[in-house]
């Protein structure tokens, strides 16, 4: 039999659950305009004729009457200042002003790029991929306000995801993120293949970049339910509430609940103070009524948690690079033209040559391009030897100095000789640039 604190722990974890359903009743029409992922924190939505605003705890904050002309079950509802309305079948552009939507496109439904990804990024409207005649698109295409057209964006990218439509996305700092999706089959073009790559794009570099894959994404759709949330994702996957983290790189997996059946997952969701916010369908299955439940993070449990398999191009990549920037440390010498000794060499550029022992003892003490006494150089040579005999190996030692210098620097540097200001009969000796 149970004891007393195992009661109590179930009362608990069943009341905790209850609290979890808590939910308000909301008027919404099965087909209507969602706002996906604003920053409101409220549901935005048009439906029939009035642009609606609803707070968390299904209390109306506004009810904007619009002359609607044109039914917009194919449109997504976005917000940049004023609201828009864009074709998901690909074309036209419509704007609010004055209570109205009006069109301010040039473009028509050319239905080529069905189920792509829209998005507002520093003002400007998106979108990426799409299908249409036969074809996944993997380009990114916008809205130019200048000529009112979609516009093809230019990149400086070397390398491109396939082609991809249906896919799961986001806007994380100055990047587009895309995931799950489908592609084409290129043999048979009636064939759609699940994706479970992970891209990113940066708009300031206009590079893509393969972050990853994983087995999480397939069969992952487009879904208004998906939010970002302060660098995490949360998506819903094959009956799973999941988190992306996208500095961990890893993908949180949370257990089923009984409340997320309840989840409408073509209504959109937000994190508000660690609570989940939702539109849901009735408790009672005969009924088409909607309304707003909650699930507080904290609630949740971890079914797993999976690190998404990074681009094995991208490390060796970075590992190439890596060693390349060893090898040019070491080598630095060579870019900075410099008159450099190691070990018998002299080395400039590209190139070295070789130096006997005394020819090595001359030029360390000349490489700094300071004057050197005849004396000091004297003093290298054999001491058992006269003052005659000295001079005459000196002599020779810098003459060899100066057409190795030659061959070396192709002329640029020289050792010369310097008599003194005060006495001509003594002079010293210094390596110069010859510019």
């Amino acid at each position: 039999m149970l004891n007393r604190k195992k009661i109590l722990y179930i009362l608990i974890i069943f009341f905790s659950t209850y609290q979890l359903a808590y939910s308000q009743e909301i008027k919404v029409e099965e087909f209507s305009n969602f706002l996906k992922n604003n920053n409101s924190k409220l549901f935005v939505f048009l439906s029939g004729n009035y642009l609606t605003k609803i707070n968390p705890k299904a209390e109306l904050i506004d009810s904007i009457y619009f002359d609607v002309e044109n039914k917009f079950d194919t449109y997504q509802l976005l917000y940049n200042k004023d609201y828009y309305l864009i074709n998901s079948l690909g074309g036209q552009v419509y704007k609010s002003h004055n209570k109205k939507f009006k069109r301010i496109d040039n473009s028509f439904t050319h239905k080529n790029q069905i189920l792509s990804s829209i998005f507002i990024y520093d003002n400007i409207i998106y979108r990426f991929g799409g299908y249409g005649y036969f074809d996944s698109k993997n380009f990114i295409t916008y809205f130019s306000n200048e000529t009112l057209e979609w516009e093809v964006l230019k990149t400086n990218s070397i390398i491109f995801p396939s082609g991809l439509f249906n896919n799961k996305f986001f806007i994380h700092k100055d990047a587009l993120y895309v995931l799950g999706g489908y592609t084409i089959d290129k043999n048979n073009r009636e064939t759609q293949i699940e994706n479970k790559e992970y891209w990113k794009f940066s708009f300031l570099d206009k590079n893509w970049t393969k972050i990853g894959e994983s087995s999480m994404f397939s069969g992952s759709k487009q879904n208004i339910f998906d939010f970002y949330d302060d660098g995490k994702f949360y998506f819903q996957n094959n009956g799973f509430l999941n988190m992306l983290d996208i500095e961990k790189n890893d993908i949180t997996q949370y257990e089923t609940i009984k409340l997320l059946d309840k989840t409408n997952f073509n209504y959109p969701a937000f994190k508000l103070n660690d609570t989940i916010y939702f539109i849901g369908n009735s408790p009672n299955s005969e009924n088409s009524k909607r309304f707003i439940y909650k699930i507080p993070i904290n609630n949740l449990a971890i079914n797993k948690v999976t690190n998404i398999k990074m681009n094995s191009s991208n490390f060796f990549t970075a590992i190439f690079l890596i060693v390349l920037l060893m090898f040019l440390y070491s080598k630095r010498n060579i870019f900075e033209r410099k008159l450099k000794i190691l070990n018998s060499t002299i080395n400039y550029g590209f190139k070295n040559i070789n130096l006997n022992d005394m020819e090595i003892k001359f030029f360390k003490k000349l490489i700094d391009f300071k004057k050197v006494n005849n004396n000091e150089l004297l003093n290298f040579v054999n001491s058992n030897i006269d003052i005659s005999q000295k001079t005459r190996i000196k002599n020779e030692t810098i003459n060899s100095l100066n057409i190795k210098l030659e061959i070396l620097s192709n002329g640029k540097f020289i050792i010369k000789k310097n008599p003194s200001d005060n006495d001509k009969r003594y002079y010293s000796y210094q390596l110069r640039k010859d510019m």
